[in-house]
């Protein structure tokens, strides 16, 4: 429904759809343990630790009342949006049936990331040799 009959670029709102939101869910669980101690070894004194981490964590992101650009493209091209009233309906009515159309390009995006680390670490300490003079 161009009523100008010539390609051009529009911008709008879909408010009809409500406004756009995003709630994220987040799952994180971390377990760190180890050991320590010393021991002699050749007369000398040994410090040793030994440590194990292991962390998850998910993620889960929902993006609410997106559009479908393509849905919207396709509504404009087949001229059943009517982006400029050029049918004469009242601003109520003209307002419900582009919303009635729009609903069929709202969508949902989810994002969703796992991820999973394992670390071992690990030390010595001690006196390997003396310096006299």
């Amino acid at each position: 429904m161009n009523p100008y009959g010539q390609d051009g670029s529009v911008y709008f709102r879909t408010s009809s759809l409500g406004t756009r939101d995003t709630t994220t869910e987040k799952t994180t669980f971390e377990m760190v343990t180890g050991l320590e101690g010393y021991t002699d070894i050749g007369g000398n004194e040994w410090d040793w630790q030994v440590y194990y981490q292991r962390t998850s964590a998910k993620e889960e992101v929902f993006n609410y009342n997106l559009v479908n650009d393509t849905v919207v493209q396709d509504l404009i091209d087949t001229e059943q949006l009517d982006l400029f009233n050029v049918q004469g309906l009242s601003t109520d009515d003209w307002s419900a049936y582009n919303a009635e159309l729009l609903a069929s390009a709202d969508h949902t995006g989810t994002y969703q990331s796992t991820q999973m680390r394992d670390i071992i670490d690990g030390s010595i300490s001690g006196e390997v040799s003396r310096i006299t003079s």
